[in-house]
This record gives structure tokens, C-alpha cells and sequence, in this order.
């Protein structure tokens, strides 16, 4: 019973961390969002993103409850190195709420485990997980909000020629982008725009936002547009034929897809199936499956099978990968 209820506390706790974070997000993207369509520049540059192209003055908007690491990380490469992760993911996290929540994570799960199991190397293993869970968490986000960029960039730049055909400049062009897409393209143009109202030059912003948003089809634009403000031309024609490009190498992207779907599928299979064997076995037969959890040569049976199980997945998606 105290069991259960430890778990129910742990599960509560967490799932009320996250929506008070959410909530909290929401918030404060609203906020910002009001508070750039009133068109003050002074206003945009103190409610924005900081200089450097990090958004480091005024983006959480709230008290830093790790000074001490916070002070520790910004005398070191990995601080920035941090922060840069955390903004291509979109988290509004410090870099040292970010870490506190690995070591939180890397407490918490051997803990949870300790109640089911006394055995050393399954509470390392559980140790390994909580480490890991963040920052697989982060990537998944990352990867997340690259993709929903590169699906709105090939209208964003539509958007850009449509407003520069009539009659608007290319950083009102922008603005207009920042103003009437979404998230996450219209808070990465907003940047660009505080950082030239904060005097910094375009080209400067524009490769800010490179940095933060490492894409290929992002690399082009930016390109682009840096040519032709130092040689001139037509902006507009350069957008809309940009914007074709990419549309096509998304089409064949998608394409690649369909025709490489059923050896994911596979390889999904074969890395899944033996777990699934695995549980079968134990179920239908405890005893038989015994040594292999109670003795040294079945944990190191264990851990080599998993190892060569990882090599394999990375293998059949490497083989898999096709870049256009």
C-alpha cells in the first residue's frame, strides 16, 4: 500500500510540474505576443530576446532559483553551448534548471526502481535512464520544432515576397511574418527583428537565427538574402524561387520516406522483438529464464545482447538515411 501510494505521489508531482510549466509558457508567448503588436520599438528590445542571438535578456521573465550554477555556467563555453540546445527546443529553461532536472531525473528513477528491485545493476541501469530521459526528452523537442519550421518556411517566404511585391521593405516583410504566422517560425523572425532594432546589423541576426535554427533550407535564405543586399536584385523573385526549391526537396523527402517505410518498419521488428521474447519467456517460464538474471554470465549475456542490439538499430538507420 505505501507502495502505491509513494508512486501515485511521485506520478501526481510530476504531471502538476509539468501543466504549472506549460501553463506558465503559454503565458508568457501570449505576453510577448501583445506586447509586440504595439509596434514600440523600445518596448519590443525590453520585453525580446537579449543580444548575441541567444535571447538571453528577458526570456524567462522570472526569478533564477540556481544563481550559483547559473554564475558557474556563464564563465564556461558548455553555459552557452547549453542555452543554445535549450532555444532550438524551444524550452524556456535556464541551462542550470536544466541540469538540476538530470540530476533530479538520475535520483528520482533508481529510487522508483529500489521499491521493485535490490539488485545493484538494474539500479544502475535505472540511474542511466533518468540520465539519459532529459536529454532524450530535449532532442525529441529539437527535433520536433525543426520540423515544424521547415514545414512553415516555404510560406513564410511567400508571405515575404507577397508583402515586398507590395510595397513594404524587407524588415517590415518580416514583421509581417513575425506577426501573422505561428510558433516556431514567427518567435525566431521576432528575434531577428529585436536584434536590428537593438542595432545589430541583418546580416548579423539573420546568422543568429542560423545558428539557432541549424537548417539547411534556412542556410539558402539567409544566403540569399546576404547577396542580394551587397549586389542588389529582385528579392522577391529570389523568395519565390527559393521557396519552389524547397517545396520540391520536401516533396522528395516525402517520397524517400514512403519508399524506405517498410525497412524502418523492420528494423523496428527486429531491434523490439527480442525484449518481446524476452517478456514472453519470463512469463510463461520463470524458472528457465532464471540464471540469466541471478548469475554474472547472464548479466553479461544481457548487456552484450543490448549493446549489439543498439549497433544494429543504428546501422539499419544509417543505411536507411538518405539526404537530399
Amino acid at each position: 500500500m505505501n507502495l502505491w501510494l509513494l508512486i501515485s505521489v511521485f506520478l501526481g508531482t510530476t504531471l502538476i510540474t509539468f501543466a504549472i510549466t506549460l501553463l506558465r509558457t503559454r503565458a508568457e508567448r501570449t505576453v510577448q505576443r501583445r506586447l509586440g503588436r504595439i509596434g514600440a520599438t523600445s518596448s519590443r528590445a525590453a520585453v525580446g530576446g537579449g543580444g548575441g542571438g541567444l535571447g538571453s535578456v528577458g526570456f524567462f521573465g522570472r526569478q533564477d532559483f540556481l544563481p550559483f550554477v547559473t554564475n558557474a555556467l556563464e564563465k564556461r563555453e558548455q553555459g552557452d553551448a547549453l542555452k543554445l540546445e535549450l532555444i532550438r527546443a524551444g524550452m524556456r529553461l535556464r541551462p542550470s534548471e536544466f541540469l538540476a532536472a538530470i540530476v533530479l531525473s538520475t535520483l528520482l528513477c533508481p529510487a522508483v526502481a529500489f521499491f521493485f528491485t535490490r539488485h545493484p545493476l538494474l539500479l544502475c541501469g535505472a540511474a542511466f535512464l533518468g540520465l539519459l530521459f532529459p536529454v532524450l526528452v530535449l532532442k525529441l523537442m529539437q527535433a520536433r520544432r525543426m520540423g515544424r519550421f521547415a514545414a512553415q518556411l516555404p510560406d513564410a517566404l511567400i508571405l515575404i515576397s507577397s508583402s515586398i511585391r507590395s510595397g513594404y521593405s524587407f524588415l517590415r516583410a518580416i514583421q509581417v511574418v513575425s506577426d501573422q504566422m505561428t510558433a516556431p517560425i514567427s518567435e525566431e523572425f521576432e528575434r531577428v527583428l529585436k536584434e536590428t532594432n537593438l542595432g545589430s546589423p541583418t546580416e548579423v541576426a539573420f546568422g543568429n537565427m542560423v545558428r539557432r535554427v541549424p537548417s539547411y533550407d534556412l542556410d539558402l535564405v539567409v544566403t540569399a538574402v546576404v547577396i542580394q543586399q551587397q549586389v542588389g536584385g529582385n528579392l522577391a523573385e529570389i523568395m519565390d524561387t527559393i521557396a519552389a526549391t524547397i517545396r520540391e526537396r520536401v516533396k522528395l523527402q516525402r517520397e524517400i520516406a514512403a519508399l524506405t517505410a517498410e525497412g524502418k518498419l523492420s528494423g523496428w521488428i527486429c531491434f523490439l522483438m527480442p525484449f518481446f521474447m524476452l517478456a514472453v519467456m519470463t512469463t510463461m517460464n520463470p524458472t528457465y529464464m532464471q540464471p540469466l538474471f541471478s548469475t554474472p554470465q547472464g548479466w553479461m549475456m544481457i548487456w552484450i545482447a543490448f549493446s549489439l542490439q543498439i549497433v544494429g538499430g543504428l546501422i539499419i538507420k544509417k543505411m536507411l538515411s538518405v539526404d537530399v
